[in-house]
């Protein structure tokens, strides 16, 4: 990913003033399964550790441990907390990888 890219990320999540970003090791697992010529399956496996950023509330009030936590959201869930246009000025479909 390129600099420009990154300093995009970063104006996105707050970077430093609201989330802290990070650089953290990920141990990432491929699974291959393939049938063999016998109809038995076979698997294969390949592990690879990955360096990534991620972006990390480090100081937080205490009440918001009490809030409600979604194990997915989307923008127009159930829940009815959609996110505020005006605050999301990233565009992502713009951005270049390097």
């Amino acid at each position: 990913m390129g600099d420009n890219f990154l300093a995009q990320l970063d104006c996105f999540e707050g970077h430093p003033h609201l989330y802290q970003r990070d650089v953290i090791s990920v141990r990432v697992i491929f699974r291959e399964h393939n049938m063999t010529g016998s109809s038995k399956k076979k698997e294969t496996e390949k592990q690879e550790i990955v360096n990534c950023n991620t972006y990390l509330k480090k100081d937080f009030d205490e009440d918001l441990l009490e809030k409600d936590t979604y194990s997915s959201y989307h923008s127009e869930g159930s829940h009815g907390l959609p996110y505020l246009k005006e605050y999301v000025t990233f565009n992502i479909s713009a951005a270049v990888l390097h």
